[in-house]
Formats: structure tokens, C-alpha cells, sequence
């Protein structure tokens, strides 16, 4: 299943949530229960992007995001850039894949961002590659016991 994001400017529309300029018109992925039970927490370890550039390469900033129900913020505890080359055509792109370091643990959020020259770009996303930070039978049984607000 192939993920396209387009910042909300490319749309025409005020974007809502982290798809803002005050925010970089970023995409997130989340968490299914926002940080509140703490048992879905996961690792980030790649996928393959491609973004809207037919000229200058692609700069992709990740950043891994945790939420501590105990003082209600969200901080950012990893972040990597990585640059992949544009597609001049925009016809038969191969996306790049792309590992993330080890810092990318015990996640509630990954908000992603591409840009050229300071500019955001829509990007797309295939091969998504996570996993569960606690793997454990106890963190699995509160997976399966938990009510997931949408």
C-alpha cells in the first residue's frame, strides 16, 4: 500500500494538526491510543520515500516523537535527515529506501517532512517498517484490552 502526503498548501485548504507552516507541513503517524495506556508505543525502522522534485535533491527530517502522560508533553527524542535524489520526469520514480538509526524507540509519534531548498514537498511512503517498543505478553494483553479513541 503506497502513502502519498500533500502539505495542505498544495491542496488549497488550512491544514490542521502538524500539516501547518507554524509545524513545517509535516505528516505524523501515531500511536492508536495517543500515549494514554503507554502499551503502544513502537520503533520506527524505515521505509522507502520518493517526494515531488524534479530538480534538487529531496531532504527527508524525521523525528520521533514521545508523550508523557504524567506531564501531558510531547518531546522529541530523535530526528535524522536524510537526502535522496529527486526524479527529473516524475515518470517510473523508484522510491528510496530508507533506514532510520536506532534512536527511533519507544515512539508515540513520527512526524515526516520533505523538502528542497527550504521548500516542503509532497512525498510518498511504501515498505512501512515498525515494531512494538514492548513486546511483552502483559504490554500485548493491554494492546488487546485497550479502548482506542478515533
Amino acid at each position: 500500500m503506497l502513502l502519498e502526503f500533500l502539505p495542505s498548501f498544495v491542496l488549497g485548504i488550512e491544514g490542521s494538526g502538524h500539516n501547518t507552516a507554524e509545524d513545517d507541513f509535516s505528516g505524523q503517524i501515531s500511536d492508536g491510543d495517543h500515549g494514554l495506556t503507554g502499551c503502544f508505543t513502537f520503533n520506527m525502522y524505515g521505509a522507502a520515500f520518493g517526494c515531488n522534485s524534479t530538480g534538487p535533491p529531496c531532504d527527508f527530517t524525521f523525528s520521533g516523537l514521545h508523550y508523557d502522560v504524567a506531564t501531558g508533553t510531547t518531546t522529541k527524542v530523535a530526528s535524522q535527515v536524510v537526502s535522496i535524489p529527486a526524479c527529473p520526469a516524475l515518470t517510473r520514480c523508484q522510491l528510496a529506501p530508507i533506514v532510520l538509526d536506532d534512536t527511533f524507540v519507544d515512539l508515540n509519534a513520527i512526524q515526516i517532512k520533505a523538502a528542497t531548498a527550504g521548500t516542503p514537498l509532497g512525498w510518498w511512503m511504501d515498505n512501512l517498517q515498525l515494531g512494538w517498543f514492548n513486546n511483552s505478553c502483559n504490554t500485548g494483553l493491554c494492546r488487546q484490552s485497550a479502548h482506542i479513541r478515533k
